[in-house]
């Protein structure tokens, strides 16, 4: 690689946790990020003792204008080579649309589930364990990256291009896909896991009752760590 950035630790004991920090300054156009790529340098006699030159930790954090706010923390960060934080297998889940859609795709609700019974017997007999709600994650989408203060602005709408719209509980707010007319497979929507892979097993959605904005069929699909596949 032509350049490398060296923080500025002390020669013998390194970085402190959360001492060394590099980013961007996007100026004004803010944008969210959701991935990473990183390279980090090997220290020389690897994998014997001696002063590792780079962390398996790292923390994504963003800027709010007073303050840094952690965004996302990610463990197990490689070396020697180029490492990115995308999903590993079993770590992201999605619905799209199997059917070509007149217009756009409006989901007011959904939940991944684990159990085959979608968190019925959960709620009825009060199983331990499970979640009525479905798992918890990060809400990711098939729709553009907006600039920050416009996905802020979008997810306080009721209707609109948030899809953390399809996960809080209310069904008076839907996302609202970005394609219209929507091709197969074109409209996805979806939660990231980042502690975790999880086996769907089960999905609840509740989508549009207008026949121009709704999918007839849809497919479950699971991140594979390298491409979406069907399950």
């Amino acid at each position: 690689l032509p350049g490398i950035w060296k923080a500025p630790c002390h020669p013998f004991l390194g970085c402190e946790a959360d001492e060394a920090w590099i980013g961007i300054d996007l100026n004004d156009q803010p944008r969210a990020v959701n991935c990473i790529r990183i390279f980090q340098p090997t220290h020389e006699g690897w994998p014997d003792s001696g002063y590792p030159h780079f962390s398996p930790k790292l923390t994504l954090e963003g800027w709010t204008g007073f303050q840094w706010q952690a965004i996302a923390h990610f463990s197990d960060v490689g070396h020697g080579n180029w490492s990115d934080t995308r999903p590993k297998h079993g770590m992201a889940w999605r619905l799209s649309n199997f059917d070509r859609i007149p217009l756009s795709w409006e989901v007011y609700e959904m939940a991944f589930f684990e159990e085959e019974t979608c968190g019925n017997v959960a709620r009825f007999s009060g199983a331990p364990g499970v979640d009525p709600r479905g798992v918890g994650g990060t809400s990711i989408d098939s729709n553009p990256a907006l600039r920050f203060s416009e996905q802020e602005q979008a997810c306080r709408l009721t209707r609109g291009s948030c899809s953390s719209l399809a996960f809080d509980q209310e069904l008076v707010t839907a996302w609202v896909s970005d394609c219209s007319p929507c091709l197969q497979r074109e409209a996805w929507i979806g939660l990231l896991f980042r502690q975790k892979p999880y086996n769907v097993r089960c999905f609840r959605l509740f989508q549009s009752a207008d026949l121009l904005h709704r999918s007839e069929a849809i497919e479950l699909g699971m991140w594979d760590g390298e491409k979406w596949v069907v399950e």
